[in-house]
């Protein structure tokens, strides 16, 4: 939630709502669904929202999600040649000319920012609405660095937009400005909720 003394706002990623079309979220496992973007500068990430139900005249949701960096890192041995070994590893990539494949970086690493406790459970969401997750905690996103929500939800099938691809710029109130550039992502978020 945001502080007393923090303004709340919103980027929208919405051009129009898709016509006759709804995700189906049932049998997925793990965090399937992402958001990627960036931002011009820092951020406090507070909550997201979700599409609710496009056939059903209400449902109830059961949403996992996680809020992570991707950082490119040098010179650091992945974990799987760090438990077989950087001298093993070394002398095979040497002899099959394979260094590029298993040497010590550059690869991309998955940083995790935050993960939500449990589950957030939402019943009730009635056709056509848009429902609010709210993070525990504010997640401090770094500007410039491709952050990504991933998420799984649990329910019936909703509805989703078309999303826009341009940078996105919102006017904050002492007349500044944060652009977002959203690079991928499910078409099932359209709004996400921050502070500065």
């Amino acid at each position: 939630m945001a502080d007393e003394n923090e303004n709340e706002y919103s980027v929208n990623r919405e051009i129009k709502k898709a016509k006759e079309k709804c995700w189906d979220y049932s049998g997925s496992g793990g965090y399937p669904y992402t958001v990627a973007f960036s931002t011009s500068r820092e951020i406090k990430l507070v909550g997201l929202k979700f599409y609710g139900p496009a056939k059903e005249a209400s449902g109830s949701y059961l949403v996992r999600y996680k809020v992570v960096r991707n950082e490119e890192v040098h010179e650091e041995w992945p974990g799987l040649c760090n438990w077989i070994g950087q001298t093993f590893i070394s002398c095979v990539a040497n002899f099959l000319d394979v260094w590029d494949v298993l040497g010590p970086g550059p690869y991309v690493r998955e940083v995790e920012l935050y993960r939500g406790s449990s589950p957030t459970g939402l019943p009730n969401v009635n056709k056509g609405e848009i429902f609010t997750v709210r993070l525990e905690k504010p997640v401090l996103i770094q500007p410039n660095l491709m952050t990504e929500i991933k998420f799984e939800l649990e329910g019936p099938k909703t509805e989703y937009g078309e999303v826009r691809y341009d940078p996105i710029q919102v006017l904050l109130n002492d007349d500044t400005q944060v652009t977002f550039n959203f690079l991928r992502g499910s078409c099932q978020i359209p709004e996400i909720l921050f502070t500065v």
